[in-house]
């Protein structure tokens, strides 16, 4: 019974859906035409035509005669770059008059560079994939992306979605009809009537024989490869930028920033048991490749031994209070300082290691300029 209603509940969803996302041109502000060919189009509609073969692949233009794109669409100013932008899509299929499928939910089509002083504009139906340039996703993603790459490359094929076998059981003629539109809002910044919206229409037929599911099958799924292919080669070529910025950015503090004092100080004797040479050595160990430039040792807090012990008493090393600061070039070429704390760490028996031990701070960079 659960079940049931379930399953009511989803398909009223669905209808209600359907209902609110299928736009009606005949409703709207017809401002434009679409054109259909089995070609990409250049600058013009030229080779356009109504009917196809499921065994072909569609592209479509939207075009006005004699007006241009910024005349018929509101909020694109033609003196604007308008960087990103987009329509509603919209796709209803027929057969014999009656309804077969449509696409469901907000479907935008996400134009990118685009130049509004144009009378027209090139998009994909069922295009191959070597030719798919239509990004085409949900509103509510467009909206909520932080970054262009998750949808710049967001290749998808319209009419591809829509052909499934409950769908298109039967081979035969059916008629697609294509809406591309804009919602307008009111004086008082509302939703206008949708006679107000802006559209551009256009329909064709398909002759459908189930023998083109395959290739269209293998289009779909070369379109989503290469998709997913040129998303993740934006996102990496968007982090490689934005590592590159951040790196300037800490360049131009660095040399904005004075020496540090401790460079040009006077240094202290080491207390303890512990020798410059050793300090050298364990540098060069832990930095085979960097050049070093000047070891600073602080004044010391206390002549004694400081004692670090564990939970049950038993020490674990013993240290001074007292920082060596190393100055040097590393072999990325950047130069800076690290802070080491000293350290004998214990053996047994009241015994210490005469190993020297130690803790490394992270690199403090220095502008190379000033360290000379």
């Amino acid at each position: 019974m659960l079940n049931n209603k379930i399953t009511l509940i989803l398909s009223l969803y669905c209808i209600l859906a359907t209902t609110a996302f299928a736009q009606d041109a005949s409703k709207m502000n017809v401002v434009g035409q679409i054109y259909f060919s089995s070609t990409p189009f250049s600058d013009s509609h030229e080779g356009s035509k109504n009917t196809f073969t499921s065994g072909e692949n569609i592209y479509a233009r939207i075009e006005r005669s004699g007006k241009r794109l910024y005349e018929v669409l509101p909020y694109n100013n033609p003196d604007s770059t308008y960087e990103k932008s987009y329509l509603h899509y919209d796709m209803t299929v027929y057969k014999n008059g009656k309804l077969v499928t449509q696409t469901v939910g907000d479907n935008v089509w996400f134009i990118r560079d685009a130049n509004w002083k144009k009378t027209g504009m090139n998009f994909d139906v069922l295009p191959d994939s070597t030719h798919c340039t239509t990004s085409i996703l949900s509103l509510y993603n467009y909206q909520s992306y932080s970054d262009e790459s998750n949808y710049r490359y967001d290749r998808r094929m319209p009419l591809g979605w829509l052909i499934e076998p409950e769908r298109f059981s039967a081979n035969g003629l059916y008629t697609v009809k294509v809406v591309l539109y804009r919602e307008v809002m009111d004086d008082w910044g509302k939703t206008a009537s949708e006679s107000l919206w802006p559209c551009f229409a256009g329909e064709f037929e398909l002759n459908f024989d189930t023998k083109d599911v395959g290739k269209i099958q293998k289009d779909i799924s070369e379109v989503t490869i290469a998709s997913v292919a040129a998303r993740k080669r934006a996102e990496e070529a968007r982090r490689a930028k934005l590592t590159m910025q951040r790196e300037e950015e800490k360049e131009a503090q660095v040399n904005a920033e004075p020496v540090p004092k401790t460079w040009t100080a006077k240094t202290n004797p080491l207390v303890g048991d512990f020798t410059l040479v050793e300090v050298r050595n364990m540098f060069k160990r832990e930095f085979p490749k960097a050049r070093l430039a000047k070891i600073y040792v602080s004044p010391a807090e206390s002549q004694h031994w400081q004692i670090e012990k564990n939970e049950f008493g038993v020490p674990k090393y013993k240290y001074t209070l007292q920082d060596v600061i190393i100055f040097y070039t590393g072999e990325d070429g950047k130069c800076g300082y690290r802070v080491f704390q000293l350290r004998r760490y214990y053996d047994s028996g009241g015994r210490y290691s005469k190993e020297l031990g130690y803790s490394i701070g992270d690199r403090e960079q220095v502008a190379c300029a000033k360290m000379k």
